[in-house]
């Protein structure tokens, strides 16, 4: 294939973009539309695709999925990060990332992008299936899906090898966000304030809240509330109360808090039924935003032969806070 992904900048240069701007909007949007989020590990930390193996997978994953589900492509988007989210500004880069559930778990497929064997172009690490899954970002963003949407429209494809169904069983390790591998944290945060796994506490809490709600509403179905019942017996490792900070050079770094004593707090408003949904209610507020507050979904349309990509390195998904909905125009 002579195609590869296209960065945000580019894409919105070229009008290929459509911006959604609320919740509200993105409901109507996708109402006669289909939206895809393609899920991926970055090859480079510049880039995330630089033989553009992953691109020609996603081509042959689209087609297979249009073809199997007699999907209209005319009226199909994706969200793919590179594409989909800014790329040369930090700051609005960083403040998407409170909208990362939003954006998968408003798709209606899933797709996971994984490369059969293929050495990362900076470590030399080797990247596949395997260490598609120990990315933190790969594993939040497949909880988010799983945990709106549920698994039965999510699936797994190796360099253009055909679509497998993804299982509760396979998604397992994405419940441990915080145990996964982070690209700032292997280059000791150099130049950041913060650690992405600090901008993960809030979808990630916010996605507990939703489980905690439904499940105390006996609306929980039981996949879910398995999902519901690893957290609580893993809290430590769910949520970690705090984390090591890397430093550059390989220098020990500091410890800070990420939940801290939250989950007590939870369990004590639990108690009082009451209390527990006027907390509820102010967290999703808090943590989900108002729906003309925070962005929701990046996607872009495709045509036959082509998929178009958002750049951002699969370790920062960011968007601002009163951010936009772009969804790519068909190119």
């Amino acid at each position: 294939s002579s195609g590869r992904m296209v960065k945000h900048e580019d894409a919105r240069t070229k009008h290929c973009l459509i911006t959604v701007d609320t919740m509200e909007e993105l409901k109507g949007f996708k109402k006669g539309n289909t939206l895809i989020f393609f899920s991926h590990q970055w090859l480079a930390w510049s880039e995330p695709d630089p033989q553009c193996i992953q691109y020609d997978a996603m081509v042959s994953a689209l087609k297979e999925l249009s073809e199997a589900k007699k999907l209209n492509l005319s009226s199909t988007y994706i969200w793919l990060d590179y594409t989909s989210i800014p790329q040369r500004h930090r700051g609005l880069q960083r403040l998407s990332i409170n909208s990362l559930t939003n954006y998968s778990g408003a798709c209606d497929y899933f797709i996971i992008v994984a490369p059969g064997q293929i050495t990362h172009a900076d470590t030399g690490l080797l990247c596949d299936r395997g260490s598609y899954q120990e990315r933190a970002w790969c594993r939040a963003e497949q909880l988010a899906h799983g945990c709106r949407k549920g698994v039965e429209n999510m699936y797994l494809t190796t360099d253009g090898g055909g679509l497998e169904p993804v299982t509760w069983d396979w998604i397992k390790p994405s419940f441990k966000i915080f145990s996964g591998r982070l690209t700032c944290c292997a280059r000791g945060h150099e130049g950041m304030e913060q650690c992405d796994k600090e901008y993960l506490v809030t979808p990630v809490l916010g996605l507990y809240c939703e489980l905690l709600a439904a499940d105390k509403a006996r609306s929980l179905p039981s996949e879910k509330k398995e999902v519901l019942d690893f957290m609580k017996e893993n809290e430590e490792e769910v949520f970690p109360p705090t984390f090591e900070f890397s430093t550059p050079g390989g220098k020990r770094g500091h410890e800070r808090e990420l939940f801290g004593d939250i989950l007590t707090l939870l369990e004590e408003l639990d108690l009082k039924s009451e209390d527990f949904d006027k907390y509820t209610l102010d967290q999703k507020k808090k943590i989900k935003s108002t729906d003309s507050e925070r962005a929701s979904c990046v996607t872009s349309p495709v045509s036959d032969s082509s998929v178009e990509a958002n750049d951002h390195s699969h370790d920062h998904h960011h968007c601002p806070q009163d951010a936009r909905i772009d969804v790519q125009e068909q190119v």
